[in-house]
């Protein structure tokens, strides 16, 4: 009996569309360090959280770090990349779809911004997210990349 193989580029087709069917990456949660956070004194919000205290905005600008476009600030976090959604199924594990403004432009709008949580568990995977304070000894707690 006579095994007959396949033609090299069939294997070559195969492994090509195994390695395109894995992990979709994104850059949404990444900081957006050129976004401006119209906070008291006018700072930047280069990732940190303190910045973005109690605004929240949206930012459409093709010159900001994200392949969407845009940059969220929301409560307890400096400004991220972000993309519009409809459900939390849109966002990474880590986020939910919500509305950011709701007066202005982008009022009604929803975008993935990261969920509220209690324990590093609400948060997916424990390697490269945790659920942290928003600011030291708060138990207001969202997840967050690890760093």
């Amino acid at each position: 009996m006579r095994i007959r193989t396949l033609p090299y580029w069939i294997y070559a087709g195969l492994g090509v569309a195994v390695a395109g069917s894995g992990c979709e990456t994104t850059d949404v949660g990444k900081a957006c360090t050129g976004m401006k956070v119209p906070y008291p004194g006018g700072a930047t919000s280069s990732g940190d959280v303190i910045n973005a205290f109690g605004s929240q905005i949206v930012e459409y600008n093709a010159s900001l770090p994200c392949e969407s476009g845009i940059c969220v600030a929301t409560i307890g976090n400096g400004g991220y990349c972000s993309r519009m959604c409809s459900h939390d199924s849109d966002c990474p594990q880590a986020m939910q779809c919500a509305e950011v403004m709701t007066q202005g432009p982008f009022a009604n709008n929803t975008y993935c911004i990261w969920r509220q949580c209690q324990t590093d568990a609400d948060c997916g995977d424990p390697w490269t997210i945790g659920c942290k304070p928003i600011v030291p000894y708060s138990s207001f707690m969202l997840c967050t990349f690890r760093q």
